[in-house]
C-alpha cells in the first residue's frame, strides 16, 4: 500500500505512475496519488482537516532530468522548480520542496509543502511493482 502523508493524516497510497524518456537530456516523470479508499474514510470526518477537499492529493514530478545510476537522488529545491513541473496537489497546485529518492524497489519523497498559508510536512513511501 504505501504512505502519502500529509502533516498528521496518511492518505494512503493509490495509482502510481513512472516513466523516463530517452530524449537530451534524459528524464523522468513521477504521479503518486492518494488511496481513494482512504480518503472516503478521512472526507468522511466533516469537521476534519481535509473535509474542504474533493479528492485524495497527487504529487507529480514531470521532466525532471537525471543521470543514470542505481539510485535517483533529486533535491526538489527552488531552482528545480523555477524548471521543472513539480507540485503537490490538493484543489490547487502547491509548491514542494524536498528530497526525492528513486530505486528499482521505491519512490520516497520527504520534504514539505505550503498549503493555503499552512507547511505540512510530506512523506511520501511507495514500493515499485513494475
Amino acid at each position: 500500500m504505501g504512505t502519502f502523508i500529509i502533516g498528521d493524516t496518511d492518505f494512503g497510497v493509490g495509482n502510481v505512475t513512472f516513466s523516463t524518456s530517452n530524449d537530451s537530456p534524459i528524464s523522468f516523470s513521477l504521479r503518486i496519488k492518494g488511496s481513494d479508499d482512504v480518503y472516503k474514510q478521512i472526507f468522511e470526518d466533516e469537521n476534519g482537516e481535509w473535509s474542504w477537499t474533493l479528492y485524495p492529493p497527487e504529487i507529480y514530478f514531470e521532466g525532471i532530468p537525471f543521470a543514470q545510476s542505481d539510485i535517483i537522488d533529486v533535491d526538489v529545491n527552488d531552482d528545480l522548480l523555477d524548471t521543472c513541473d513539480i507540485a503537490l496537489y490538493l484543489m490547487e497546485h502547491n509548491d514542494l520542496i524536498g528530497k526525492l529518492i528513486i530505486t528499482d524497489k521505491y519512490f520516497k519523497f520527504n520534504g514539505e509543502s505550503d498549503i493555503f498559508g499552512k507547511i505540512y510536512q510530506v512523506e511520501i513511501f511507495a514500493e515499485r511493482t513494475e
